[in-house]
């Protein structure tokens, strides 16, 4: 991009007479700009860009972008907004319109991230795609995604999450979709929305300003599967209308086994996963590969060696036959519920160590106490509690062990010994059991 060209898109006003020159792609954090990029001082809700220009300045980049007063001298051009904020996602719009590939929004409840992760797994093979880094999947991160777009780049996955009402209008005008894939309709943020109703009306949002294209939906969600769109083509998977026709899904200990149809060809995909809502996302992977013109032996070829997101379900085998189930990712109630389906399946001695789970409002009660519940029927288990809101859970379960805070908790850890134990691990961000989960595998 050019300097003029920038000022223009910004609606700004350079500090003086430059020359026109081409300026490097948007960074909004003065600790990874690069010589030659454009700072721009984003005002965030903990930190304002403009306290660190002179840093970003020690960087060399092509170009600042402040709306506040600079009392630095430097030869670097300055472009002044009255917003730097409507600046960076004006520019995030112009890279997104200036795009001629392939667009695929992602959401839902659940899933987002590992239904991106295995879509570029397997779509980076025959295209150039860009997608989300980790998780950033809100009107900020997905504006830092769109500055990565290259002049080759073929098709961009977007993951896109909200979690207050009107936040997925605002993504959608901006990521503009031409394929939408929608992992289920839960109970994450039902403290903010109210109901699944408002939660399925929120991430329609994102359908709602294509006047034409794809939408794979999960067809086993009871708020998905009788969803039509007007001029836009609705696949929706378990054989409600699919590409493939499935036959069977086996979910075991290491691996699970999908059999289905496909061009009147019956077919097995063994995957190592085991959750069954894992296997959703699966499904809709493969779908949406299909129509993008892979062959059904290259989608089957690279998902069976498909590698577990990290901290998410993630299996790791330990010393002394333990194995650890690091699922310290965050915790929907739906997340939780297919966890502790999952490790029933297991004979060895379960430690189970559960943090809240978290925006459930009104619900979260009833939600924990539904967990309680269900954890009560797992036998061969030591229950482990962390969290406000797991203290109904200890309440309900008498034999469980509940920790006021982390440390406690670590402590506890370090200084038990195990063997031939089933480590499981799950809880809000908030809790941060990630923390613990490096202990035992140092442990171990």
């Amino acid at each position: 991009m050019k300097l003029l060209l920038l000022n223009s898109i910004v609606d700004g006003k350079l500090n003086g007479e430059y020359k026109d020159k081409n300026v490097g792609k948007i960074c909004i954090d003065s600790r990874t700009l690069k010589k030659g990029e454009v700072f721009l001082a984003f005002n965030g809700k903990k930190l304002d860009g403009h306290k660190f220009i002179k840093k970003a300045i020690k960087k060399k980049p092509s170009c600042l972008i402040v709306s506040k007063p600079v009392n630095i001298k430097t030869k670097i051009p300055i472009i002044v907004v009255s917003d730097t904020n409507e600046a960076f996602f004006k520019l995030a719009k112009y890279y997104r319109e200036q795009f001629n590939g392939v667009v695929i929004g992602i959401t839902g409840s659940c899933g987002k991230t590992s239904t991106k992760e295995m879509l570029n797994y397997v779509l980076k093979d025959k295209y150039r795609v860009i997608c989300n880094e980790k998780n950033y999947n809100n009107k900020i991160g997905i504006s830092l995604t769109l500055f990565n777009l290259k002049e080759n780049t073929q098709i961009l996955i977007v993951e896109c999450g909200t979690n207050h009402s009107g936040e997925m209008k605002e993504i959608a005008e901006l990521v503009k979709p031409d394929i939408v894939i929608i992992t289920n309709i839960g109970t994450s943020h039902i403290g903010n929305f109210g109901s699944k109703r408002k939660i399925l009306k929120e991430k329609l949002e994102l359908i709602n300003v294509m006047s034409e294209g794809v939408l794979f939906l999960n067809g086993d969600d009871k708020y998905l599967t009788k969803l039509k769109k007007k001029n836009i083509e609705v696949y929706k998977t378990y054989n409600r209308n699919s590409i493939i026709e499935l036959k069977q899904i086996c979910c075991m200990i290491n691996n699970s086994v999908i059999n289905f149809i496909y061009n009147n060809q019956e077919y097995e995909l063994e995957i190592p996963v085991f959750s069954k809502g894992m296997l959703d996302n699966v499904l809709l992977v493969i779908e949406c590969c299909l129509f993008l013109n892979f062959k059904i032996d290259e989608v089957i070829s690279k998902l069976k060696n498909l590698k577990c997101i990290t901290s998410r379900q993630q299996k790791i085998s330990l010393k002394n036959d333990n194995i650890l189930i690091d699922d310290s990712y965050n915790a929907s109630y739906e997340s939780v519920i297919s966890l502790i389906n999952n490790i029933r399946l297991y004979d060895q001695k379960k430690v189970i160590i559960l943090g809240s789970m978290k925006e459930l409002g009104k619900y979260s009660l009833t939600y924990h106490k539904k967990v309680a519940k269900k954890l009560k029927k797992i036998k061969n288990k030591k229950l482990f509690l962390i969290g406000e809101e797991t203290k109904i859970i200890k309440k309900i379960n008498k034999d469980s062990i509940y920790f006021e805070n982390l440390k406690d908790l670590k402590d506890y850890f370090m200084n038990n010994y195990y063997s031939h134990v089933l480590f499981v691990v799950k809880g809000a961000n908030s809790n941060n059991l990630s923390e613990l989960v490096t202990i035992i595998k140092k442990k171990y």
